[in-house]
């Protein structure tokens, strides 16, 4: 819809070879007649290659698995794999990011990277937000553009560097990192680093972003009749 009713709806189908019609049809109509400029649909199709499971094309099986953007993504990313020879390096790719829907949303991730649903910020098929914003050391990855949201973590839970990246990190580094509650251009992190804000409760959220409830003792009052 090029008006601001409708928003963009992406959604995606495994057919078989062969000559399909496209159907395109509004949810609703809102009374606005043919012309108006506000019931103009636009429908954009693109079409991915289904892997065969040959993505170099010698003959050789290279993946296996029920994944069929597995190739695409794979060579869009390192087109070495499929245009000269798909290697181990190639093969490793693929064991590691193909036929799996690590964020949960019941699509592929190579799909979801594909489609650009997700990030992909290092090219290996693999949605940003399913990897550890942190090493084993606490410094940020190369997906990090929270430069002391590790430092942040650390502090926390020194588990997520010094044990393992969990869904526990994962959800700490959803609520601390990239975040500028006091509005004040500078990433939440680094103030609370910096001693540029105050965090009392040691959650590197800047004092000022949180609410302070004071506790207020209960009073009586009598009454005389």
């Amino acid at each position: 819809n090029s008006g601001p009713e409708c928003s963009t709806v992406v959604t995606y189908a495994i057919l078989p070879p062969g000559n399909w019609w496209v159907v395109v049809l509004p949810d609703t109509f809102s009374g606005y007649p043919c012309g108006s400029g506000r019931n103009n649909y636009v429908a954009t199709i693109d079409c991915l290659p289904v892997a065969t499971g040959d993505c170099d094309g010698d003959g050789v099986p290279d993946i296996n698995g029920a994944d069929p953007f597995c190739c695409s993504c794979i060579c869009a990313n390192d087109p070495f794999c499929c245009v000269v020879h798909w290697d181990a390096a190639c093969a490793a790719a693929a064991a590691a990011a193909c036929d799996k829907d690590c964020n949960a949303n019941g699509s592929l991730d190579t799909l979801d990277v594909l489609l650009g649903a997700s990030a992909d910020c290092n090219g290996n098929c693999i949605p940003d937000e399913c990897e550890p914003r942190c090493d084993s050391n606490c410094n940020p990855t190369s997906c990090s553009s929270d430069p002391d949201c590790c430092w942040c973590i650390s502090q926390i839970q020194p588990f997520c560097c010094a044990v393992s990246w969990d869904a526990i990190c994962a959800d700490l580094a959803f609520q601390i990192c990239d975040q500028d509650c006091n509005c004040n251009g500078t990433l939440d992190s680094t103030d609370v680093r910096t001693g540029a804000s105050d965090d009392c409760n040691g959650n590197c959220i800047p004092d000022e972003c949180e609410q302070i409830v004071a506790a207020v003792a209960p009073t009586s009052a009598s009454a005389s009749l």
